[in-house]
């Protein structure tokens, strides 16, 4: 009795720790350490499944799962992480995503981006988005991060976005646009920088 009882717990056990095993093999995180340049794109990009990104570009759409795009050392002004084509966009977040950028600038006034759009940006998803951003340690620094920016309009859909800033940065903000800024049952939450 006590033999079945031994191997009834060792079976349950193996299950166990299969199924918490194969729970964590279909939670793949997709890392991109580049620039993802979508700017000129004519074309559909990327797998979803594969890649962690998929540009429909019949629909101007830019779908994210499971994406961390990690830019380390930046210096060029002007850096995105996602650059999207000089059209109106819309992007669909899935998944834990992840955008992180270090400023290495030795220049003050710099401009880095997560997503960055010179036309109108909606942006939708039931998926989440992390930004960190690394300022450089020049207390003179004047550089700036947008998570999100729009050179015209920005609309946030049902969106889950943070982001956490440290080092010297001014006047950087999750969403930023030069147009109309529409926030629509979102949540935003930043640590070291402003909301809007």
């Amino acid at each position: 009795m006590k033999t079945t009882k031994r191997i009834i717990s060792a079976l349950l056990s193996a299950c166990f720790i299969l199924s918490f095993t194969m729970i964590f093999s279909f939670a793949t995180n997709h890392s991109l350490t580049s620039t993802l340049d979508l700017s000129a794109a004519a074309a559909d990009e990327g797998d979803l499944e594969t890649d962690g990104y998929h540009w429909d570009n019949a629909n101007s759409t830019l779908t994210v799962k499971d994406l961390t795009i990690t830019l380390d050392n930046v210096t060029a002004d002007g850096t995105a992480a996602i650059k999207l084509p000089g059209r109106d966009c819309k992007v669909i977040i899935e998944g834990t995503n992840k955008i992180a950028m270090t400023d290495k600038a030795t220049a003050s006034g710099s401009r880095y981006y997560g997503f960055h759009c010179v036309n109108n940006i909606s942006v939708s998803g039931s998926g989440t988005l992390d930004f960190a951003y690394t300022g450089n340690t020049d207390s003179n620094n004047e550089n700036r991060f947008y998570g999100i920016y729009s050179e015209k309009e920005l609309s946030l859909n049902g969106v889950t976005l943070s982001a956490t800033a440290s080092g010297y940065r001014r006047y950087s903000n999750i969403a930023e646009a030069d147009g109309a800024l529409t926030i629509t049952d979102s949540k935003l939450t930043a640590t070291g920088m402003e909301i809007c």
